[in-house]
């Protein structure tokens, strides 16, 4: 059988993963980029979560997207703790890539700025961080390195930083600092300490300065969302998913049409083009399909039975064509910061939809196994 995957977030990125890894053919087109480059990459599991499974069921799904992004060398901390937002304030998640501060008791921080980096961590943002964690942090601004000019943006910081003229002038600072901060508080970086490089650079800052050296979130771009997008597109190329630019303007009798006349034949088609801001394909509680930019109804979907708030697009007859992501309805995670569970969810829902169950494989030491895995 095969599969298109409409859209390059993280929603479309899981349901090419997974089906690669089902041994499904399975292409992947977009339009755009995604907006992966304005997220962190942290999984939210909040609550409520819509799909009626049971704790392992759960767990298994989160264990499985910890060790796929393990597999693409993203090592993340799996549970319940808490990480530092771009604001100072705390904010809870599930899963989390190790280079970001994540932990399940907050204490005592150290926190530095970069002189030049607007969206750095100031000083105006203290008192919510003492207030956030109970304690007062240390915090220093670094000046501005030697080459810097207005232009520099997250990206360029990075790419600087991913150098040995960056780190060496990023280490010389830290060391010079280091004596006057309290052995053992974790140290907070801008999340610009590299692209490319990064934990080699954070692992090898925590043995210079012989304390736990983590990145905090910025407002965006975000170099987390940037990491996360470009291993995950390297690992679906390095198993030959096709990743297609193209728009698409009809999918009618199996057969998807993009708007330069290119075509081709899929069984299945899951659209996962919502986007975090909301854009793309939206899913109304009534039913209609609508573009969530220019509200132009596009179809209508029909509820399923025994699922609760399961729905299909259904513009073709035998129900092949199911969407993922935030347009699924009934999903709000800016309300309920219930974002990766969301992901997991639709993805998981739309796969089954379309008959493919990934949590009934064989199990292995009692223990879900999949394929890659």
């Amino acid at each position: 059988m095969s599969w298109t995957v409409i859209g390059r977030g993280p929603a479309g990125l899981l349901a090419a993963s997974l089906l690669n890894m089902h041994g499904e053919e399975c292409r992947l087109v977009a339009a755009h980029e995604g907006t992966m480059a304005l997220w962190s990459g942290v999984m939210d599991r909040g609550d409520p979560e819509l799909l009626p499974l049971n704790a392992e069921e759960w767990q298994t799904l989160w264990t499985l997207l910890s060790r796929l992004w393990g597999s693409m060398g993203i090592e993340t901390r799996l549970g319940p703790a808490l990480t530092l937002s771009c604001t100072g304030s705390l904010k809870a998640t599930f899963l989390c890539p190790t280079w970001q501060y994540c932990t399940p008791d907050p204490g005592p921080l150290w926190i530095v700025a970069f002189e030049g980096l607007p969206d750095s961590l100031q000083d105006i943002h203290l008192s919510a961080i003492e207030a956030a964690t109970g304690h007062s942090p240390f915090w220093q601004r670094l000046p501005r390195p030697p080459g810097w000019d207005d232009s520099w943006t997250a990206v360029r910081w990075a790419s600087f930083i991913d150098q040995t003229e960056g780190k060496f002038w990023l280490k010389t600072l830290l060391q010079d600092l280091n004596p006057r901060v309290p052995a053992g508080w974790p140290l907070l970086l801008p999340q610009v300490i590299g692209r490319i490089r990064t934990g080699e650079i954070l692992r090898e800052i925590g043995r210079d300065l012989r304390r736990p050296v983590f990145e905090y979130p910025l407002v965006m771009p975000s170099l987390g969302g940037m990491r996360i997008r470009d291993l995950w597109q390297a690992w679906l190329r390095n198993r030959g998913v096709p990743l297609i630019s193209g728009s698409v303007t009809e999918y009618l009798k199996h057969r998807i049409h993009l708007d330069d006349g290119r075509s081709w034949g899929a069984d299945h088609v899951l659209m996962a083009t919502g986007g975090i801001l909301g854009g793309g394909i939206k899913v109304l509680p009534n039913g209609v399909v609508e573009e969530a930019i220019t509200h132009r109804a596009l179809g209508q979907i029909t509820a399923e039975t025994g699922w609760g708030p399961v729905f299909r697009w259904g513009s073709e007859a035998n129900g092949s064509l199911s969407a993922c992501g935030r347009q699924r309805s009934g999903w709000d995670p800016d309300r309920d910061r219930n974002g990766g569970a969301m992901i997991l969810a639709t993805v998981y829902q739309a796969l089954r939809e379309q008959g493919l169950n990934i949590l009934t494989v064989p199990r292995k030491g009692g223990l879900m196994s999949h394929a890659g895995f």
